[in-house]
């Protein structure tokens, strides 16, 4: 699932960019046009060399010789400094603008081709695209059925919901992704105005929790596209992320490759508190006792099983592992194995077990596919 946007004072910082304040460039833009009518997007006659619009996440851009400058948006969290956005790579062009997870993800993809191999093993670009495309629009169909007052349904499964995406056209399939955002967006949006909360996947939701969702899929399948670079450093950071991973890993349906009770009996863990440890963050704890297992957040550990970037870590929850990344293990630590072991245990899960699982693993890169 992704998300148009993450909530934010979208005005101020719009009519920072489109006053000409936030960015330079030396070029006489435009006057910015009137909002269009969402989700339609003027499309269709316009050469490569003429000013033409374009969606890039939340934002609006104005679009000049493949260079994306940022001028006006609608939500989205920020950065404090300024970014650039793939493939606006002239050094002349400067912008300041938000950073979100959902621009992150579509400016990464307008530069990868529906047929390029993901971190999800099996995967295309295209299959990836599907995925959550399907994924936004079967939340927005449960959000506006509550919305709506009609009767709950059961979450259709991967299976049922994605085929009709695999086969589209990638560039109507990549179209339908913007449109079931917005449309997501906005039954988010009034989810969060009415205080009501959304079954999905045996998880009630409130709109907080749905937004926070697609900022992580957006996060993590970003990092499935292109790998190891700036932006995923500063965006699979964010401890919130984090923070939701906990969660939602601790909520996952029992005997998903992704439950933690099924990692840590693949692991042979039978009891213990390990820390994994970030920089400036809360330890990740995975607690086994009497009670349970779960995942929790604590202080930082005087000795970690582990420690590790925020990012790298948040990746390693979720069964994402690079060459590019360090783990620094405790080589004395009686756990440090046995965390290793749970971190990679979706790998034999879904290798044993793949119809059981919604893990999948790639060459050199364990990636949680869902």
């Amino acid at each position: 699932m992704i998300t148009a946007g993450v909530s934010g004072d979208c005005a101020a910082r719009a009519a920072r960019c489109s006053g000409g304040a936030g960015w330079s460039g030396g070029s006489d833009w435009p006057d910015w046009p009137d909002w269009p009518d969402w989700p339609d997007w003027p499309g269709g006659g316009v050469t490569a060399a003429s000013p033409r619009r374009r969606k890039v996440g939340v934002h609006e851009a104005l679009v000049l010789d493949h260079h994306g400058v940022i001028l006006a948006c609608r939500g989205g969290g920020t950065l404090d400094r300024p970014v650039r956005f793939p493939p606006d790579d002239d050094p002349g062009v400067v912008h300041h603008a938000p950073m979100d997870e959902a621009t992150a993800f579509l400016a990464t993809l307008d530069a990868t081709a529906p047929g390029r191999p993901t971190a999800c093993a099996g995967w295309t670009t295209h299959d990836l695209v599907a995925h959550l495309a399907a994924g936004a629009a079967e939340m927005a169909d449960l959000t506006e059925s509550v919305l709506e007052g009609r009767p709950p349904r059961p979450t259709a499964g991967f299976a049922e919901r994605e085929a009709p995406f695999v086969a589209m056209d990638d560039t109507a399939l990549r179209a339908r992704l913007v449109t079931e955002a917005l449309r997501l967006d906005a039954a988010v949006g009034a989810l969060g105005t009415s205080g009501g909360t959304v079954a999905f996947s045996a998880r009630v939701l409130t709109a907080a929790q749905l937004t926070l969702h697609g900022r992580s899929e957006a996060a993590l399948h970003r990092w499935d596209l292109a790998g190891d670079d700036e932006t995923s450093d500063e965006i699979l950071a964010r401890p919130e992320l984090t923070a939701h991973a906990v969660d939602t890993l601790n909520a996952m349906l029992a005997g998903a490759g992704e439950d933690v009770t099924v990692r840590t009996r693949a692991a042979g863990i039978t009891h213990g508190r390990i820390a994994f440890a970030a920089p400036g963050q809360p330890d990740v704890v995975l607690v086994v006792e009497g009670a349970g297992t779960r995942l929790e957040l604590g202080d930082p550990s005087p000795r970690p099983a582990a420690r590790a970037e925020a990012s790298t870590r948040l990746l390693a929850l979720w069964g994402r592992r690079s060459p590019g990344r360090t783990i620094a293990w405790d080589s004395d630590h009686p756990d440090a194995g046995r965390l290793r072991d749970f971190l990679w245990a979706p790998s034999a899960i879904a290798t044993a077990t793949p119809a059981a699982s919604s893990i999948a693993v790639a060459t050199g890169v364990t990636a949680a596919a869902r």
